[in-house]
């Protein structure tokens, strides 16, 4: 590995970074997104619990940890540094943790997350010495003649002086996607964008005046959490109980399940697409070294659930005991 232990002042970093409501009308011809869960209370009650619970937020009250294979600890700092989102994550498992739920949400948000592996020297003729994984929005990039570009709107243009095409090297762009065989997400996602709780208008209106409007409000309730677990079924997703007492547990049980499992499936996703960076990234800086998790449940894990609730061999208590975290 490179023993440079000098400051790094000179990056290698083609893309900009903007919010991509920079772009005007006229300019997003580009991709938009399939869906802003943000713009939905349900989507975004979605997508933050899949992307705060794809990993525990602590390793010290459980057996969960990050390993590094080799172990190395220099290589371990060079990882740490590419990895963190924010100044508090300090080492492999914090930083690792932190861009996999960043990751996640980026994902749910735009099917993708791509980002730029951006090198780091003392100066332009020196070899990098460090590297770090910059995000930037997808939705941006141009592909034209077999070449990459990332799309500068006319503000920052004229702002900074800049083309309307910036020419990027495909080679350190890395765009992480969903699994292949992982529920329809994104039928999940779209259906729950254009899904609302609570009282019809005329129902609102008929209040205090109930001689004249008769209204069934139970039988509403009890259609809309109907209809909230049909839309959520693949997913497993439990709106945070807000299906009411209706379900069997058992039935409860096989959705924890199928949610724990597509967590886990975009979990171990993203991870390897982290290792395909790192594979690039080592053959510049003279390191070999995937990262890998311990003590977390594997799809193996809820196999083994999911044959133990069928079969009735265990209780549902000690069925979800592996994927309890505290």
């Amino acid at each position: 590995m490179n023993k440079n232990t000098s400051t790094p002042q000179v990056s290698s970093r083609k893309t900009i970074r903007y919010h991509f409501d920079r772009l005007k009308e006229h300019e997003r011809p580009l991709k938009e997104s399939v869906l802003d869960p943000f713009d939905n209370q349900y989507g975004r009650m979605l997508s933050d619990d899949i992307s705060n619970g794809i990993l525990p937020w602590s390793s010290e009250s459980t057996n969960f940890d990050f390993a590094l294979n080799p172990a190395n600890k220099q290589t371990e700092s060079l990882i740490t540094q590419a990895l963190r989102r924010n100044e508090y994550s300090r080492d492999l498992a914090s930083a690792t943790s932190e861009f996999i739920r960043n990751c996640a949400q980026e994902i749910l948000n735009l099917s993708e997350a791509t980002y730029e592996l951006v090198y780091f020297s003392s100066n332009p003729s020196s070899p990098p010495v460090t590297f770090r994984l910059e995000y930037f929005d997808s939705r941006t990039l141009v592909h034209r003649k077999g070449r990459l570009y990332q799309y500068v709107p006319e503000e920052l243009r004229a702002e900074h002086n800049l083309p309307s095409m910036i020419e990027l090297d495909k080679g350190k762009i890395f765009t992480f996607t969903p699994p292949a065989l992982s529920p329809d997400w994104k039928s999940t996602l779209n259906a729950l964008s254009s899904f609302r709780m609570g009282l019809p208008e005329f129902a609102l209106a008929a209040i205090g005046n109930q001689d004249e409007v008769q209204f069934e409000w139970q039988t509403h309730f009890s259609t809309q959490e109907v209809a909230l677990a049909g839309v959520t079924r693949a997913l497993g997703w439990n709106a945070r109980d807000l299906l009411g007492k209706s379900p069997l547990e058992y039935y409860v049980v096989h959705r924890a399940l199928l949610f724990e499992r597509f967590k886990i499936q975009l979990r171990s996703s993203i991870i390897s697409q982290i290792n395909k960076t790192l594979d690039t990234a080592g053959k510049q800086l003279g390191f070999q070294a995937l990262v890998s998790t311990k003590g977390l449940p594997t799809n193996e894990t809820i196999v083994d659930a999911q044959e133990k609730l069928h079969s009735g061999s265990a209780s549902f208590g000690e069925i979800l005991k592996p994927f309890c975290r505290r």
